[in-house]
């Protein structure tokens, strides 16, 4: 019913959808949440990960910007999204649910209302030029946008009434609208209260308290400077080797390094197998171990490490960040503009120094060797290293 209402409205419509001021949207999504914004606003994310909006240190900087604005909607499926330059109607305001304001600076006349899959990005997948029904026409200038959820499951709510309405109401300056930590929730549950979603980011360099179940497991012998905890470390296997790393997924296995007493618990989270070109399986690598020994068979005997203190000063932290911002720039492989705006986001001693460890080109077993020790020893121990590569 609801799509057969649509279509009617959509036929009585005679305006040039370019011209629309007021235009109501059938779009799905599959990562429950939407996205306004105009493409060449973002075009310097070309080479950010996927989802890259959903880590805060991103959305935060591209909304105080007005070059985007999203919402969650708590489940995916279609959606009907009213765009409009007045505001709701009274039937909408009488079924209202959670609400969220936004910055927006229009720069190209339109914007795009996205299910994300046309965002700029590494793994961007439409090309926004191909949905013309999705662009909406605007005055450039400054807005205050408001998102209005419907709650349409209220008793009583029209069948025709959209599930969202978005107001575009211009303003002299975005300068005093407030900017959210993340993309907001608003789901249309009656009652529901708007909040900030998580971030992608939470939890980021932070000590993962990984617990095997025992304390002899394989080892593997690896010189990868990619088995720091938080990272993801790769390995290539033969057809053989492919097949008992995939039966053995979700175990852990103990990563070591030569002439190194400390290694990393590392469980098998991913495997992949192309003929002519071998396997490849994924571990993500969690925590540091005391390594006690390796037997005959490979089995490696450890101990967990406790988590060691990780205070350090504001200050001490900002030194640090110079110190390690410096050295990334006369690296010979430099972190992607993406982690280097991640690095100078954090605050907290712990990821700051993990991501120096991620990052900077030092040995293998020298890192995790680092990654031990408490955040002031950590800042110690990786300032002398780079003191020594000059």
């Amino acid at each position: 019913m609801r799509k057969l209402i649509h279509a009617i409205t959509s036929l009585l419509f005679v305006a040039p959808p370019a011209a629309a001021a007021d235009r109501t949207i059938e779009i799905d999504t599959d990562v429950a949440g939407f996205l306004i914004f105009h493409p060449d606003d973002l075009a310097h994310r070309a080479a950010d990960p996927i989802a890259w909006y959903a880590y805060s240190f991103a959305y935060r900087k591209e909304s105080a910007a007005g070059r985007l604005l999203g919402f969650g909607t708590g489940a995916d499926g279609g959606f009907l999204i009213r765009l409009t330059m007045d505001q709701p109607t009274a039937t909408e305001v009488k079924f209202a649910g959670a609400r969220w304001s936004y910055p927006l600076i229009v720069r190209h006349g339109q914007v795009y209302l996205d299910n994300t899959d046309g965002l700029p990005g590494e793994e961007k997948m439409d090309d926004p030029g191909d949905f013309p029904d999705r662009w909406f026409s605007l005055p450039n200038g400054s807005y205050r946008v408001d998102v209005q959820a419907i709650a349409r499951s209220q008793p009583g709510a029209p069948e025709e009434l959209p599930d969202y309405v978005v107001s575009f109401n211009p303003v002299a300056d975005i300068a005093g609208i407030a900017v959210a930590g993340n993309l907001p929730d608003l789901r249309q549950a009656p009652g529901w209260q708007a909040k900030a979603s998580g971030s992608q980011d939470a939890g980021f360099g932070l000590w993962q308290n990984a617990e095997p179940g025992a304390r002899s497991l394989p080892g593997l012998a690896t010189a990868g400077d990619d088995a720091v905890p938080g990272l993801t470390y790769q390995l290539a296997t033969t057809e053989t080797e492919y097949e008992a790393y995939r039966k053995a997924m979700g175990t852990f296995r103990v990563l070591t390094f030569a002439h190194q007493t400390v290694g990393v618990l590392a469980w098998i989270n991913g495997a992949s197998f192309m003929p002519k070109r071998g396997g490849r399986i994924e571990f993500s690598v969690e925590t540091p171990v005391m390594v006690n020994g390796t037997s005959a068979d490979g089995q490696v005997t450890f101990d967990l490490i406790p988590k060691p203190d990780m205070q350090a000063t504001a200050a001490e932290v900002e030194t640090f960040r110079k110190v390690v911002s410096k050295a990334i720039q006369t690296a010979q492989a430099k972190p992607s503009p993406f982690e280097e705006e991640r690095f100078a986001a954090l605050d907290e001693p712990e990821a700051v120094t993990s991501w120096a460890l991620m990052h900077l080109p030092l040995p293998a077993g020298m890192k995790i060797d680092i990654y031990r020790h408490g955040a002031r020893e950590r800042i110690r121990l990786i300032t002398e290293a780079i003191e020594k590569q000059k």
